[in-house]
């Protein structure tokens, strides 16, 4: 072999060393972008849950007010002393509620949030019927206190099935998330 023969082999192995270098500062490049995007999408999911924990705990003591709401409203049975029922939440205060549940809520959450509303609208509708009639007895008709106590079960069960929406989307078991309502 010629001495120019042997000689290249340091410029190969030192020319693969820096094309290896190379390859393993974009690996790094690469692997660091990914790790970025995780990263980010790590904090984003941290700010939703954070978002939707507030919102959430702001939806049920709004639910559970009018739980109550509808609890001493036109009782069946009522006794001397006992609270009226609490005074509703001011207009502005549902309307930013529901505009933050429909912005960061899951979809799930928002159709337990309108079966909800429905049950309320379905018993204050019957409440109505129910004081017209009594104020009105010429006009013949009726509203029964089983049809109104029926419309107050399906408030409770809308309620609960919130709870468990809720619940389920915050991860927390839903054996915690069905305690009873008053």
């Amino acid at each position: 072999m010629s001495v120019g023969a042997t000689s290249i082999w340091p410029y190969l192995i030192s020319l693969a060393g820096v094309g290896v270098a190379a390859l393993a500062t974009l690996a790094s490049w690469l692997n660091s972008g990914s790790q970025r995007a995780h990263d980010r999408d790590m904090a984003h999911d941290s700010r939703v849950f954070e978002a939707r924990q507030t919102i959430y705990q702001d939806l049920l003591a709004y639910a559970h007010t009018h739980v109550l709401i509808v609890a001493r409203t036109e009782p069946m049975m009522g006794f001397k002393g006992e609270p009226p029922p609490p005074s509703f939440p001011a207009e502005s205060e549902t309307l930013n509620l529901q505009a933050r549940v429909l912005a960061f809520g899951s979809s799930e959450v928002e159709k337990a949030v309108d079966a909800f509303h429905t049950s309320l609208h379905k018993f204050h509708a019957k409440v109505g019927t129910l004081r017209y009639y009594r104020e009105h007895p010429e006009a013949g008709e009726t509203a029964t206190w089983e049809e109104l106590e029926e419309c107050r079960a399906d408030v409770t069960e809308a309620v609960k099935t919130l709870n468990r929406a809720v619940a389920h989307d915050l991860g927390v078991r839903s054996d915690e998330s069905s305690r009873e309502t008053p």
